[in-house]
């Protein structure tokens, strides 16, 4: 009993480092989580062909030349792009929306991935794991978030 008493004085520091850097963690972490799932409202995309014009209208918009993006509806994934490693045709990036019951494929989802494109985030990541999870969410990730829902370009 003592030797627990002694152990609580002792780390009581500890506890208020680990209570103080989850509120940090949470301060950071929310907005962003809120913003990101803010996506998910919006008008659908239905077809492949709106997908395309979504694509090639936000991408004027961000400056970009879309003809590059093979774009596709409907993928296993909710929403992702990358630098295809054997380009098809003139196609050197993809962007693959889903378009399920627990995902829907709107225009801030495009805005997003758009936007990661733009940025070069699918053309050069850290090769260490822990660098590259920081990487994402503190520099790739907030900076398309922001554009996709604020439209702030940093």
């Amino acid at each position: 009993m003592v030797f627990l008493h002694i152990f609580i004085k002792m780390d009581k520091s500890i506890l208020d480092f680990g209570i103080n850097a989850c509120y940090v963690a949470l301060a950071y972490f929310g907005p962003l989580f809120i913003l990101e799932y803010v996506h998910e409202f919006g008008k659908r995309i239905k077809s492949q062909e709106e997908l395309e014009n979504v694509v090639s209208e936000e991408g004027t918009k961000l400056g970009m030349n879309t003809d590059n993006i093979q774009t596709v509806l409907n993928s296993r994934y909710t929403a992702i792009c990358y630098r295809l490693e054997e380009p098809k045709s003139d196609k050197e990036y993809a962007l693959e929306i889903g378009n399920r019951l627990d995902s829907r494929a709107t225009r801030m989802k495009v805005k997003h991935e758009l936007r990661h494109i733009q940025k070069g985030h699918c053309d050069k990541q850290p090769k260490n794991y822990l660098l590259e999870r920081l990487d994402y969410f503190f520099r790739r990730e907030p900076q398309a978030v922001l554009y996709a829902t604020l439209e702030l370009k940093i």
